[in-house]
């Protein structure tokens, strides 16, 4: 899906919804400033509430590309997957009544500059019943979160190997690993209510 200057809004639902496909890649067309936004209610959600974000997708996402993307979520989250969600590019802000960025099974970002104010987890995965998913992944990119819970959480395991991070939290923590939490590289600006730093096994 090549967006190259585009401005999708539905008021009713999700306004890029992938209700069933092996794998989406969103390119954001260099140059471009793209727009997606919902309104404050959706309607003819399945029986598990969904979709139940601005950019929703059943199945493995990947963002990519050298153009901006604006996500202004007003229902609930700003970009979920229901399995893998990577970022590896693009001038990327989001806005969000409840999270910013989730994927159930894992979330990596490679490269690019993210920008996250969201009323509960900035990142997060869900996914703890197996021990191979549920992680976060960053390796570069700039990543600014300003987040009412939690900046970055996963179900799991968490690792940063590379990237620039701002990090402000009302009353959650910084970086919350499940399970344990790998920090090797980057640079961290963190100011939160709770832990800056916290993971339930090793750090």
């Amino acid at each position: 899906l090549l967006l190259a200057g585009v401005n999708i809004h539905n008021e009713n639902s999700a306004p890029i919804y992938v209700a069933n496909a092996e794998k989406v890649i969103v390119t954001l067309a260099e140059g471009t400033q793209n727009n997606v936004s919902d309104g404050a209610s959706y309607t003819n959600l399945d029986e598990s509430g969904e979709p139940n974000a601005a950019i929703f997708s059943h199945d493995d996402l990947t963002i990519n590309g050298a153009g901006a993307l604006n996500v202004t979520a007003s229902y609930n989250n700003g970009i979920a997957s229901k399995d893998d969600l990577k970022i590896t590019g693009g001038t990327i802000t989001v806005t969000a009544v409840n999270d910013g960025i989730k994927g159930k099974d894992s979330v990596a970002v490679k490269d690019g500059t993210i920008t996250i104010n969201a009323g509960a987890d900035g990142i997060q995965t869900t996914n703890a019943d197996e021990a191979e998913k549920g992680f976060i992944a960053i390796e570069g990119g700039t990543l600014n979160i300003s987040s009412a819970l939690d900046g970055i959480q996963a179900a799991t395991n968490l690792s940063i190997s590379g990237g620039d991070l701002t990090i402000g939290t009302n009353s959650g923590k910084g970086i919350n690993a499940g399970i344990d939490l790998y920090i090797t590289g980057g640079t961290f600006e963190v100011a939160s209510a709770d832990d800056a730093l916290h993971a339930n096994g090793n750090l």
